[in-house]
């Protein structure tokens, strides 16, 4: 097959046009005038020989390499070039890279084994880069520098031209929009702003089970503090990376959870709490233990210092079964109990001050938010929600507000002073992050993949801007730019007042949780939720944004990493190889339809011990469950529930050309898969052979 052959291929199975019939949907709702999808030509075992001849020719006397490529795209390309590699260069290595580190197992970030040889990176298009440079930041965290990309079809977008050139990225490909008589994109301008790495650290013993806010680095000085999964408070040299002290909470690295808690500083001391159950006071400059006081059984709640009344305020989850949870004040001296408000529930959610008012602002456990004196704890006021709400409040004093975002879904602003709504605005999914006032503008992050960015003055929504990932990370303010990170590994820079994006930094991790900034705007600290930790330099205009080149830039460590930036957004691949021959059997001897939870229960034993089993270990609860047959052609979903739960297909068995849609994204199950669905929008699973498709289909909601 010549390249006009394989030209022709492309263009009759790989592109797409708007005015075929089916409209192509882009992630913000739009549509597309045209797109490539080249899942279909890779499946076509001429147009996959062609491609890897092709490539081969072109690295005929290129030195020794090995192979990248991101699930799963790539696979099929890279699987291809592995097995046509010419004999005299015996054999090449190649490994896959996840677009999302797997949560159970041993959490790998890349599939295979890195080699002591050059990354060659491939993929089907090149396009604004995104999925590349999420590609490049997980093997350079494994101590590879890509410096060469292969693909099938380079778009050279103005943005793919600028990434390019700021990584230092030679493109090698075999065919231009050109060559299909399509226009490159030179409507949307690549972001400016541009960042140096100073150092990467990392602490060994995170957990990749829980993708959630953590412990948030706090910046004092020249010294960073943070706590991490493996029960360590640590602080570390703002210049140098280099760990100062650690501190470790005994017993808490048991509970998988260690210290989730952000600490505060008081006039040299760092208070945090553990999940041993214990408020800690430690010395800042060398993290001896002042006072410890265990009052519980977990303490995921961060504190609060309220110096006007000498208190530390923080939340207390227990084990007893009538009051699960405690909003508590601490002398800060000595650590003594000096009030508390029992709750119901487990005590998660943190604390702000509103000094105009002596007033502690406090989320409960019991779907409240309460106003606290702040000397006594006794009630000012009380505003009910839905649900819990997780993370602290935010407060303008100049305006009397304060905001919070409910695992309701809802984005909040009431009255500081007497707990009256001022508005509410609805989000598509859970909301773990505090808000942030930056003139008469609120910003607020959702699980929905959305930033909300709100008129106070005039209570309107004013923008709502798509990240690609969930923002449980809290934003933060500096010069006139919001700095938001999400799951997605992504560190976002907005304008305060045109909300244009001016700066997009791929790390590769999810980061959950708020950034530090110093006070003069220069330096950024980031810590995943991996437990690495990253400095890099904000650079003014014109600034060299290469690495420095004075001293080696360590790898991280041997724990692996990647969480989101997600290369779909409507699908996310959760397991593989999951074991369903008696899971597909139970449903070959029983006729397949969808019953109540509770007639599932007792007609699919099987299922519904792996649906329990799954959903405890997500922390969270079944909901509703059906087996449902997928026919040829087509079987359409649609599930309005969706908007407040996680919906999930179990692939019992799968056609070999059957394929779930969403919007213009597509992936390919295969029995033993296990899919997170966005099925807020019709999802299509479609087998033009005619062979049927089993699946487990089933929600599970967030438990208190």
């Amino acid at each position: 097959m010549t390249l006009s052959d394989m030209q022709q291929l492309i263009a009759r199975n790989g592109l797409h046009f708007g005015d075929e019939g089916a409209p192509l949907i882009n992630k913000r709702g739009g549509r597309y005038n045209w797109l490539f999808d080249l899942r279909r030509v890779f499946m076509d075992a001429h147009a996959l020989t062609a491609i890897a001849t092709a490539f081969w020719q072109r690295y005929a006397d290129h030195p020794p390499f090995q192979l990248a490529g991101m699930e799963t795209g790539a696979i099929p390309l890279l699987t291809a070039l592995m097995l046509s590699a010419p004999p005299q260069r015996g054999a090449v290595n190649g490994v896959i890279i996840r677009k999302a580190r797997k949560t159970s197992g041993l959490a790998r970030a890349v599939e295979g084994e890195l080699r002591d040889l050059p990354v060659l990176l491939v993929d089907d298009t090149l396009n604004s880069g995104t999925s590349a440079e999420k590609a490049c930041a997980v093997l350079s965290m494994a101590g590879h520098e890509v410096r060469e990309l292969f693909v099938v079809i380079d778009f050279q977008s103005e943005r793919g031209m600028h990434w390019r050139e700021r990584r230092g990225i030679t493109v090698n490909t075999l065919f231009t929009l050109a060559d299909f008589d399509l226009p490159a994109d030179t409507r949307s301008p690549a972001p400016t702003q541009a960042w140096r790495e100073r150092w990467r650290t990392a602490t060994p013993g995170g957990i990749a089970y829980h993708v959630v806010p953590k412990s948030a680095p706090l910046l004092v000085g020249d010294r960073l503090y943070r706590g991490c999964d493996a029960a360590k408070m640590q602080a570390f040299s703002t210049e140098t990376g280099g760990v100062l002290w650690e501190f470790e909470a005994t017993g808490a690295a048991g509970s998988r959870k260690g210290i989730w808690s952000s600490p505060a500083y008081h006039q040299g001391r760092i208070y945090f709490g553990a999940y041993n159950g214990t408020l800690y006071c430690l010395d800042a400059d060398t993290g001896q233990e002042i006072w410890a006081h265990p009052d519980g059984e977990w303490v995921g709640s961060s504190p609060l210092i309220v110096p006007q009344h000498n208190l530390v305020c923080v939340g207390i989850e227990y084990a007893r079964p009538w009051a699960q949870g405690s909003l508590a004040a601490y002398n800060l001296d000595h650590g003594e109990k000096v009030w508390e408000h029992q709750v119901r529930g487990l005590q998660h959610g943190s604390a702000a001050y509103w000094p105009e008012g002596d007033l502690v602002i406090w989320g409960s456990a019991d779907h409240e938010m309460l106003a606290l004196r702040a000397q006594t704890g006794e009630i000012a006021w009380r505003f009910p929600t839905r649900r819990s709400v997780k993370y602290a409040p935010a407060i303008d004093s100049t305006r009397r507000l304060t905001a919070f975002a409910s695992f309701d879904k809802s984005i909040y602003l009431l009255d500081v002073a007497t707990g009256e709504k001022r508005g509410e605005w609805p989000t598509g999914e859970i909301c773990y992050t505090t808000p942030l006032f930056v003139g008469n503008k609120l910003f607020c992050g959702s699980g929905d993949r959305h930033l909300y960015i709100i008129d106070v003055d005039r209570m309107t929504l004013l923008k709502r801007i798509n990240l690609g990932a969930r923002v449980y990370a809290s934003p933060c303010a500096v010069e006139d730019r919001v700095v938001v990170a999400t799951n997605g590994g992504r560190v976002i820079e907005i304008d305060v007042d045109t909300l244009e994006i001016k700066g997009i930094l791929q790390l590769p991790d999810a980061v959950t949780n708020a950034v530090a900034l110093s006070d003069d705007g220069r330096g950024l600290y980031v810590s995943t939720y991996m437990n690495h930790l990253y400095a890099f330099d904000r650079l003014r205009e014109g600034e060299q944004a290469a690495p420095r080149t004075d001293a080696p830039v360590p790898a991280l460590s041997s724990v692996e990493a990647i969480k989101e930036t997600q290369r779909w957004l409507s699908f996310e691949q959760i397991r593989r190889d999951v074991e369903v021959s008696a899971l597909l059997a139970e449903a070959a001897s029983t006729p397949i339809h969808q019953p109540s939870l509770a007639h599932f229960a007792a007609q699919y034993p099987h299922c519904m011990r792996w649906l329990t089993a799954f959903a405890q270990q997500e922390g969270k609860r079944l909901s509703a469950a059906a087996l449902v047959i997928f026919p040829s052609p087509a079987h359409t979903q649609h599930a309005p529930s969706a908007a407040y739960q996680d919906s999930y297909h179990l692939i019992l068995a799968s056609a070999a050309d059957a394929r779930m849609i969403c919007g213009d994204e597509a992936v390919a199950p295969e029995a033993g898969d296990l899919w997170w669905v966005d099925n807020r929008s019709i999802t299509v699973a479609h087998s033009g052979s005619g062979a049927p498709s089993v699946h487990l289909v089933f929600q599970l909601s967030f438990a208190e």
